[in-house]
């Protein structure tokens, strides 16, 4: 059975979606077979990914339970690598779900459908506490948290932890949290530098080793519809990722 990771940050602007981008699709080119779900009303995975024409969105899959979710999965260019597109028709989700029974596990009973074809399915989220993001937590096996080593990230973070917790409590108690990623980190900057070390020092074992560094790439290869690993090999920020990748597995069969 494939696993669910959900990528999220109640705070906009931490490379959320370049996270799911690139992972995914290293984790497609290494042979998986990967399915990136965007619930992003910005649907910037979606662009990024490169996919144009879509007449299904993750708005269905959520807002009409008579809906067959396979129609909304869309293969993209990428050997291994498919999609559940999002456009700006997902806005208006939280309001219908509101009036919904069972809302808080909509999404977890649609994939539990078509878990088992992928080994991974990675869930992007938009940058605020809403049902959406719920839903995506709760139909989560894991949870990765994405931040940039500024001040208020790591005041952010509490907030992250306290909704984890909520979540675990109250909704999915075997969602587990994977780990703390850390992108956009440049070393000529005392502020990032320190930020990670009060990381660090304060999640132990939870932050990954791997940062993701600043590399105008990663914003050129997002402009080109492509992710990093098919646009440029040669990219500092690819090779994190890579070695971010490598990371994430190893913790996902217990460090072997």
């Amino acid at each position: 059975m494939g696993k669910v990771i959900t990528v999220y940050n109640q705070k906009g602007g931490v490379t959320k979606t370049s996270f799911v981008l690139n992972v995914g699709a290293i984790l497609a080119n290494n042979g998986y077979k990967t399915l990136v779900v965007d619930l992003d009303m910005q649907a910037n995975l979606t662009a990024g990914i490169g996919l144009l024409e879509y007449d299904y969105t993750s708005f269905d899959i959520l807002t009409d339970k008579k809906f067959d979710i396979n129609k909304a999965i869309y293969e993209t260019k990428y050997e291994n690598l498919s999609i559940i597109p999002s456009n700006i028709e997902l806005s208006k989700a939280d309001t219908i779900l509101n009036t919904t029974i069972g809302r808080e596990v909509l999404l977890r009973r649609r994939l539990e459908v078509i878990k088992d074809n992928y080994d991974f399915i990675v869930v992007d989220t938009g940058p605020t506490l809403n049902l959406l993001a719920v839903n995506a937590l709760t139909a989560a096996d894991y949870l990765i948290i994405p931040l940039i080593p500024q001040y208020f990230s790591i005041i952010g973070l509490k907030d992250i932890m306290n909704t984890y917790e909520e979540v675990r409590d109250n909704l999915n108690e075997d969602l587990q949290l994977l780990g703390i990623a850390l992108s956009m980190l440049d070393k000529r900057v005392k502020i990032g530098m320190e930020t990670k070390k009060l990381l660090d020092d304060n999640f132990k074992g939870i932050v990954f080793e791997t940062n993701i560094s600043t590399d105008t790439q990663v914003i050129y290869s997002q402009d080109g519809r492509t992710p990093l690993i098919h646009f440029n090999k040669n990219s500092k920020a690819l090779n994190d990722y890579i070695n971010l990748t490598d990371e994430i597995l190893r913790r996902l069969n217990n460090g072997k």
